[in-house]
């Protein structure tokens, strides 16, 4: 039986060697019996060829042969004990597989019975490894095969794209295969990288694709003739800009209106729009620009009369057609047809040479425009300077004056009489204005010729406590602008309007701007910037929001009204825009009139909207601003001035106060004008009250006594007596109709002040308004609207008002009540052509009260031809808001809107008025006095007049239509009733009293007052003005030859007086001796021989001989033949 084992590879050669032996036994031996030893042996290892470079991470197997003595080999790999010199460099396992490792040289060794044998391998690494570049112009769909390389530390390299990972950091964008297969899917960015063990490369890579092509410095509209350089602009997927202007293809919808050149460059050939294209790789950006030229000139003021000498400097503003304008002044060429009645420079300033008429036109190239320049004989009489009582050191104030001329008319002289102050260490003047530096009293004087107004102030020492900016929210549509006012509250408690002075910043300048001295905010882009003002240290500041709205329509008032011919009337334009709110945008429409000739309106900066009537006609007036635009007709009539009423008739003033004062002129027409601006305003005693700023007339009372306040027009003129009282205010109190506002929203506050005689005045005008937190309130001691609250946020504070060392105070509380609901009221729901409605509007809140919101909501109306309304306004003497006047028959929607502060728009109810046109009903009631000053000798009697018009003038008036006159006489009053008779009433007045007799007419609802005055000496309403240019000789009292001696004469009544005689006397104390040629027959001097209402007479005496004497006087005789009256009026001129 035969035992079974296994030999292993490492027995392998023993095994080898008994085999032998046993073969050896078995042949047989010597014949002695000795045995022979002829095992083989080792002699020698062979190793197997190694490769002389191995890459790190790569194996190879070795193998070792053993070479025997007998020449048999035989395989030892696995007997053989394996070595490396240097085990970080190569690894060899028993086996002989060798591994390489890390770069570098190293011998691996075999090793068996005593042998061995070794060889020397170089191991090398990858280095690095690197990408193939990624092409830079990829597009959108390309696909790219990329490589990788290796490169070794023996600096070999090789392909390497399949043993390496390849990544993107995108794939959505730009994927990559497992082989490098890029592909580009859509514009963006990745980061393309590969792998190999620790090494790595990348790549970033960006697709870019153009998205638009855009066009900038493109005016919206250019002036024909301009040449602009364009730029045309790539935007990129990455956000990137770049400027193709020359790459791109330019184009023009219509190059005879608008030439672009292949470099961008666009010239405007002629008025027109056109549209210009910038195409550039497919993509293309278009944008239209109006081109426009100059399609007419204004002259503002459109008529114009001057004194002998005076002078005016002429405004010329250019529209467009793409009703834009512009102050052209500068730029246009000025002429007088007559140079001998006056001269116009090239800067505009006319100036009157000699009475008569002459045409100055204004011209730029082929477009001119002319103006009727009257040049009156009248002299200046008198320099009034409008400048307050009491100015603040340090600040500065701007001069006024106004020249009174011959024949009873004004002008504003401010830019024509020299300035001067007494001390210039308290008070300088520069550029017409005065800057007060140091307390004390100083005289102003205003000078021209040999005529001079002097004006007594005082500098007040007192300080600057507080600046308040009103409004203290803004909220104005991008494009538009929103007025601003800055009052400065002073340590004495007295205020003034210091906008032109401050020192203007926002916080952030690219929403809105303001330029020094200006009083207009700009919304330049949407969002919100805080808007400060600062003077001496103090500051103030408003929150303005600029919205995104859009203007949606424009309303203009009036409404197709009438103007008699040479009367003037402001038009103004409101803005409604896409968010509901309305902004009153009178100064930035462009204002146009059908026919400049028969109508001419306005442009120029501050008389935007002023229509001048100038021949007989029909216009139409249109307001136009972003395409929108509105028009309404005018009619210019032969009305002729029937009377004018003077408001308020009989007047009672503390010393020291004012007034405001209008004048209604009553036309022939029916219809009722403010004349304010028109009429020539004059007192009885400057001394006792004096009339100041012609063109909104402020009675001062300024001494104890009384005074006629006379208005005057073409002949005819209304009067108001004034008494002065010495009545001294005892208190002051506040009243308004709530004390608890919401957010956002405005107040009317009153003053009122309880005077030592027991009598009331409203005093609102008057006293010093302040808030004791402007962040919760701030109150307004603008000319415009006084004591109007205006609320910021939630909170309470009082309001205070300060006047004559007095003050009062009120608690108000700002709610955070929400305007939920409006609702409008009307008294009657149908009315005739002309008449009027006062409307309401009353809001509910969230907290469940109420306020009446007339004066602040928008009205809409939904034919503007059958009714118009009044808009909300600030202006506490005028706010009519929601008074609605019936046009012409028909039916219009009603309705009112606000925004609430939650930015929500609040719309009212809908009220449906019905117009209907009765042309007997009465449209107007005219009240003329024949005369309107009486004896009051109860004989001397006037004729009051109501006359009666018609809606139509097809209409008439039913006789004995019953007219009530009131008439209040020395504090009675009774009613007197009369009948018309071709639409006339009339009554026989006379009064036995001294004083105002008012008198207010009435039928059909329709009103009108008017006024007599009652006197016990008709010298009451002569008032006369001593001019003279002397020589004398004083300590001879001597008067001599070439002395002029001028006197003015003016009758206040529209009462004639006869003027037979005019004597020019001397004699101390009484006339005594007519000087030569004395007294002189008026009909020789001025064709007649009456001093007529109204009139200014004026008579100048020259000596041509030396007279002795210290007193003259030139007396005018006047007699009254309806009460066989005689009296003696004139001047005296004094040389003691």
């Amino acid at each position: 039986m035969f035992n079974v084992f296994s030999i292993n590879s490492a027995s392998k050669v023993l095994t080898y060697f008994l085999i032998s032996l046993l073969l050896s036994a078995c042949s047989g031996g010597s014949s002695s019996g000795k045995q022979t030893n002829n095992t083989p042996s080792l002699q020698s290892l062979s190793l197997s060829t190694p490769p002389t470079t191995m890459i790190s991470g790569e194996t190879f197997q070795a193998s070792v042969t053993g070479l025997y003595t007998d020449d048999s080999s035989f395989d030892l790999s696995s007997d053989a004990g394996w070595s490396s010199s240097d085990t970080n460099i190569l690894t060899v396992s028993d086996s002989g597989l060798i591994t390489a490792i890390n770069a570098g040289s190293t011998t691996i060794t075999a090793a068996f019975s005593g042998e061995s044998a070794s060889f020397s391998i170089n191991v090398i690494a990858l280095s690095s490894i690197a990408m193939s570049i990624i092409p830079d112009d990829l597009e959108v769909g390309d696909s790219v095969q990329l490589s990788a390389n290796g490169t070794y530390t023996d600096s070999s390299s090789e392909d390497i794209s399949n043993d390496v990972i390849w990544a993107s950091s995108n794939n959505t964008a730009i994927s990559i295969s497992a082989t490098g297969l890029l592909s580009v899917n859509t514009a963006g960015s990745a980061t393309i990288s590969i792998e190999h063990n620790d090494l790595l490369d990348q790549q970033d890579v960006e697709v870019v694709v153009l998205y638009s092509v855009s066009i900038t410095t493109l005016p919206s509209d250019i002036e024909v003739g301009s040449i602009q350089q364009l730029v045309a602009n790539a935007h990129y997927s990455n956000s990137t800009t770049s400027i193709i202007t020359s790459a791109a293809n330019w184009s023009s919808s219509d190059p005879s209106i608008l030439h672009i050149s292949n470099e961008g460059l666009l010239t405007a050939l002629a008025p027109g729009d056109a549209t210009i294209t910038a195409s550039y790789e497919g993509e293309h950006a278009s944008s239209t620009s109006t081109a426009y030229t100059l399609s007419s000139l204004s002259i503002t003021p459109a008529a114009l009369t001057l004194a002998i000498a005076s002078s005016h400097t002429l405004t010329a503003t250019g529209i467009y057609t793409n009703n834009t304008t512009s102050d052209l002044s500068p730029e246009t060429s000025w002429q007088s047809s007559n140079n001998n009645i006056a001269t116009v420079d090239e800067n505009g300033l006319v100036v009157a040479v000699s009475a008569g008429n002459t045409n100055v036109t204004a011209s730029i190239g082929d477009i001119n425009t002319s103006l009727e320049l009257t040049v009156s004989p009248a002299t200046l009489h008198s320099i009034s300077i409008d400048l307050p009582d009491t100015l603040i050191a340090g600040l500065t104030t701007a001069l006024s004056a106004t020249g009174t001329y011959s024949d009873g008319s004004t002008q504003n002289i401010t830019a024509e009489v020299t300035w001067q102050t007494s001390d210039i260490s308290l008070a300088s003047i520069d550029n017409e204005l005065i800057t007060a530096i140091q307390s004390g009293e100083v005289q102003v004087s205003a000078i021209k010729g040999s005529t001079t107004g002097l004006k007594n102030i005082v500098i007040s020492p007192a300080q600057i406590d507080s600046l308040v900016l009103t409004p203290p929210l803004i909220t104005l549509a991008k494009g538009t602008q929103s007025e601003v006012n800055v009052t400065a509250i002073f340590t004495d408690q007295s205020h003034q309007d210091v906008t032109s002075q401050v020192n203007w910043s926002a916080d952030s300048p690219e929403i809105i701007s303001i330029e020094a001295g200006s009083s207009l905010v700009s919304g330049l882009d949407i969002g919100s910037s805080s808007l400060s003002a600062e003077l001496d240290g103090h500051n103030a500041a408003s929150t303005v929001t600029v919205s995104n709205a859009v203007l949606s329509n424009i309303s203009i008032l009036p409404i197709n009204s009438s103007l008699p011919k040479g009367l003037s009337q402001s038009f103004s334009a409101q803005g409604t825009y896409s968010d509901g709110s309305v902004q009153d945008i009178t100064e930035q429409v462009t204002w146009t009139s059908s026919d400049s000739a028969i109508g001419s309106i306005s442009n120029a900066a501050l008389s935007e909207g002023l229509v001048n009537g100038l021949e007989l006609g029909f216009v139409n007036i249109s307001a136009t601003l972003d395409d929108i635009s509105i028009s309404t007709s005018l009619s210019i009539q032969d009305a002729v001035l029937t009377a004018i009423e003077v408001q308020p008739g009989n007047i009672s003033l503390a010393n020291g106060l004012q007034i405001q004062a209008i004048a209604l002129g009553s036309y022939s027409d029916g219809e009722q004008i403010d004349i304010s601006k028109e009429a020539n305003w004059n007192t009885s005693s400057s001394t006792v009250a004096s009339v100041e700023s012609p063109s909104a007339p402020v009675i001062s009372a300024n001494a104890e006594g009384e005074a006629l306040i006379s208005a005057e027009l073409e002949g005819i003129s209304g009067i108001s007596l004034v008494t002065v009282t010495s009545a001294t205010l005892q208190s002051i109190s506040l009243t308004s109709d709530n004390t608890s506002i919401p957010a956002g929203f405005t107040e009317q506050v009153k003053a009122s002040g309880l005077y030592t005689d027991a009598s009331t005045k409203d005093i609102t005008h008057l006293v010093t308004w302040q808030s004791e937190d402007n962040q919760l309130i701030t109150v307004d001691n603008n000319v415009d609207s006084p004591g109007l609250i205006r609320t910021v946020a939630p909170g309470s504070t009082r309001v205070s008002a300060s006047f004559e060392g007095l003050s009062s105070s009120a608690t108000f509380t700002v709610t955070d009540a929400i305007l939920s609901s409006i609702a409008i009221t009307s008294p009657a729901s149908a009315i005739n052509v002309n008449d009027e409605l006062q409307l309401s509007a009353i809001a509910d809140y969230s907290d469940n009260s109420s306020k009446d919101l007339t004066q602040e909501v928008s009205w809409i109306i939904s034919d503007n031809d059958v009714v118009s309304i009044e808009t909300a306004s600030n202006d506490y003497f005028s706010n009519q808001s929601g008074l609605l006047k019936a046009l012409s028959a028909g039916t219009s929607d009603i309705s009112a809107q606000l925004l609430n502060s939650s930015g929500e728009l609040i719309s009212s109810n809908t009220l449906s008025l019905t117009i209907s046109e009765d042309p007997n009903a009465t449209k107007a009631i005219s009240l003329s006095l024949t005369p309107n000053v009486i004896l009051n000798n109860g004989i001397d009697s006037s004729i009051v007049s109501a006359t009666l018009s018609p809606n139509s003038a097809s209409g008439a008036i039913p006789d004995n239509t019953e007219v009530s006159f009131s008439i209040t006489d020395n504090g009675t009053t009774h009613i007197e009733t009369a009948y018309t008779s071709n639409g006339v009433a009339q009554i026989t007045l006379s009064s036995e009293n001294i004083g105002l007799i008012s008198i207010e007419a009435s039928s059909n609802q329709i009103h009108s007052s008017s006024a007599i005055y009652s006197t016990n000496d008709f010298r009451n309403v002569i008032v006369s003005y001593a001019e003279a240019e002397v020589l004398y000789d004083a300590e001879n009292e001597v008067l001599k030859s070439g002395s002029t001696l001028l006197t003015l004469v003016r009758n206040l009544s529209n009462r004639d007086f006869d003027l037979p005689l005019i004597a020019v006397m001397t004699g101390n104390p009484d006339p005594q001796i007519h000087l030569p040629e004395s007294p002189f027959d008026t009909s020789l001097l001025t064709g007649d021989q009456v001093l007529s209402g109204g009139e200014t007479n004026a008579f100048g005496y020259a000596l041509s001989e030396d007279v002795s004497g210290s007193i003259f006087y030139i007396l005018y005789a006047l007699s009254d033949d309806t009460t066989n009256t005689d009296f003696i009026s004139g001047s005296v001129f004094s040389f003691q």
